[in-house]
């Protein structure tokens, strides 16, 4: 049977009329519902849409109202493009997202387009779409400041804007007979040919630090397909322990997670992928396995999965800073105090430290390896156990009233990026990163691109983790100059995570709300970055996202993440 789509793409460019695609019609989001109008033989050709449809009334009064609605609309479009002069000047009209010149993969759900018109006179937007490659325009017409378009319309506007730009214009008009245009907002966007391919695993939690602490119940974790309409996959939620940071090995095949199991802060499980994980003490390791000379516990921090699934890479003998602060935009400030890296073997059985990156009188953390393994990256800085002392010991703490940025500058330190070879766990001389260190910033989080070509890192004036005015950077893992990504937003870029074609970054940003939200941005093989996509439809009202991770896998290869006994 002929698919929608391809009924769509017939009609679009052989002209047939419309009119009768009533099954386009019924499935619209919530800010614009559609009509498809008939086209008219005049200069004015195109398809027509109606947005915003008022649901409210019974089945034969919409059924009235429908075809009101679009006689109105047949007379009312046609009016508004004949007062229209592209060359004229008009009263702003922001498009605040997507943002001008946006790359989107070709296998992305719809996206919401939002603008701000702050025109009095203005009571409906005609949103145009229009193509460079002769097919004729869309006509949306919205009486909502936003619009999102249904699956097919777009997967028309995807597949006719691979080649060239599609341009996006938003008139604002008032809402007589004659309409008059009294504002205009316009950008352009593009879809890639490269897709995303892969699921991303994140972490969805309660905002505030503090709160989130006492309540890992309220921790959600998901799977989730960004070609998706529907809500993503929860495949871990209602736990009684925390669980933080998880990698994947590049397969997809065995996976890894931080998670207090049973009162240890240093477990991690560490097993094979499968439909319902089922976690019982098998699947777990703990990295107070390995012994320390100071009598205290070890967390392990930041671990991660080798690319083979052999082995993993953790902090331990570490000693923990965390300020808690009661602000939903910066809940924590953390680092640890001391660290040492060290490595687990699978086939072993065994944990040992990696020589070369267990140096006394440093902060050694945040491991990553290289897609092959031969090499790791890692966070260092000068030890602060000056801080242990000064505190007393007491280095969790509640601050009530105090900002990240002024506990920065009283408490924070500046960790450069390390290269060292794993030598298969002997280590070795571990080396500054040229252009991430000895820069006077903060550099930390170096990843890899999967096809080794690339390394992108996160730079702020001082600190590890959510600081407000961290930056991605990139630069060639053969060495090289390293510059800002252009998709940086206003307020925190970090925990980033490569596709596994090494062709998109996600990472979460604080630009719109207190809560950390998914972008998306495109590298091309230069290295380029394109402005960021929101990945909208991950997040949860009253939550942030964070810990992302791509996975290469299906997005049904997990369904659920138990532990034994819950």
């Amino acid at each position: 049977m002929t698919s929608m789509l391809e009924i769509v793409k017939n009609l679009f460019n052989l002209k047939y009329v419309l009119f009768c695609f009533v099954s386009l019609l019924c499935m619209f989001h919530a800010a614009c519902s559609s009509f498809v109008i008939e086209k008219r033989n005049d200069p004015l050709k195109g398809v027509y849409i109606l947005g915003a449809r008022s649901s409210q009334s019974g089945a034969g009064d919409n059924k009235k109202g429908e075809i009101e609605t679009r006689d109105k609309l047949k007379s009312y479009v046609p009016e508004v493009l004949k007062n229209y002069n592209p060359d004229a000047s008009y009263g702003e009209l922001r498009i605040v997202y997507p943002y001008d010149k946006s790359l989107f993969p070709p296998d992305i759900a719809a996206p919401t387009f939002k603008w701000i018109d702050k025109n009095a006179d203005v009571k409906n937007w005609l949103v145009i779409v229009t193509f460079r490659d002769g097919h004729e325009p869309l006509y949306v017409l919205c009486h909502q400041q936003l619009w999102t378009p249904e699956k097919e319309l777009w997967d028309l506007m995807k597949w006719n804007s691979v080649q060239s730009p599609a341009q996006i214009t938003v008139l604002g008009a008032d809402a007589s007979s004659k309409p008059t245009v009294n504002s205009r907002g316009v950008i352009t966007i593009s879809t890639s040919k490269d897709e995303v391919g892969a699921p991303i695993m994140f972490r969805r939690v309660p905002p505030i630090f503090a709160y989130a602490a006492e309540h890992p119940e309220e921790m959600e974790w998901v799977l989730a397909d960004i070609a998706s309409y529907e809500e993503p996959a929860v495949i871990m939620s209602k736990q009684p322990v925390c669980g933080s940071c998880h990698t994947f090995s590049q397969d997809g095949r065995v996976m890894g997670m931080d998670m207090d199991y049973k009162g240890d802060k240093g477990a991690y499980f560490f097993t094979e992928v499968r439909e319902d994980m089922a976690l019982t003490d098998q699947d777990f390791i703990s990295w107070n396995n390995l012994p320390r000379t100071d009598g205290l516990r070890t967390t392990g921090l930041y671990s991660r999965i080798s690319p083979d699934g052999r082995h993993v890479a953790s902090t331990v003998n570490d000693i923990l800073f965390l300020a808690k602060i009661p602000d939903p935009y910066f809940s924590q400030l953390f680092f640890p105090l001391q660290g040492s890296l060290a490595i687990y073997s699978s086939a072993h059985k065994a944990m040992t430290l990696l020589p070369g990156a267990d140096l006394p009188g440093f902060i050694q953390t945040d491991p990553s390896w290289s897609p092959d393994g031969p090499h790791l990256l890692f966070s260092r800085a000068p030890s602060r156990m000056d801080l242990f002392w000064d505190l007393g010991g007491q280095t969790v703490f509640s601050v009530e009233d105090a900002e990240t940025d002024g506990l920065n500058k009283q408490y924070g330190t500046k960790f450069d990026v390390y290269r060292i070879p794993f030598n298969n766990g002997k280590g070795g001389l571990a080396q500054p990163l040229p252009g991430a260190s000895n820069n006077g910033k903060s550099n930390y989080y170096p990843r890899y691109s999967p096809d080794g070509k690339w390394i992108v890192f996160t730079q702020s004036e001082r600190g590890l983790a959510i600081q407000p005015d961290s930056k991605l950077s990139i630069m060639p893992a053969s060495g090289g100059s390293a510059r800002m990504l252009n998709c940086n937003l206003s307020r925190v870029n970090s925990w980033h995570t490569w596709s596994p074609n090494s062709r998109w970054l996600a990472f979460v940003s604080k630009e719109n709300t207190p809560y950390t939200e998914l972008f998306l941005t495109h590298i091309d093989d230069a290295g380029n970055d394109s402005p960021p996509i929101l990945l909208g439809r991950f997040s949860k009202s009253g939550y942030a996202v964070n810990v992302p991770e791509f996975a290469n896998m299906s997005s049904k290869a997990i369904k659920r993440i138990t532990l034994e006994g819950k």
